[in-house]
């Protein structure tokens, strides 16, 4: 336990230390959510019928989809992710 303590906090500071980092990701969010925006306008005819009981709104429904798919894709990779790039760094020992 003590091992993966450690290793959430050494991933902490090192992504707490890069801000531009940060900000290059949100900026990565905005651009990759403008034209999902546009898309979902226009499949809005085409889909209203189909989400009608989830809130009728289709970028709402992609928006909702995709945060949760990221949430739960990040949330099973960061672990195994974060093993083995102790590993290749040494900084994880047996």
């Amino acid at each position: 336990m003590r091992e993966a303590l450690a290793l959430l906090r050494a991933g902490w500071l090192s992504a707490a230390s890069y801000r531009l980092n940060l900000f290059f990701s949100l900026i990565g969010l905005a651009v990759s959510l403008v034209p999902l925006y546009f898309v979902a306008q226009a499949l809005q005819p085409v889909a209203a019928q189909s989400i009608s009981d989830e809130g009728g709104r289709y970028f709402a429904f992609l928006a909702v989809g995709l945060a949760v798919f990221f949430f739960i894709s990040s949330a099973v990779m960061s672990l195994p992710n974060a093993i083995g790039g102790g590993i290749s760094s040494g900084t994880l020992e047996a």
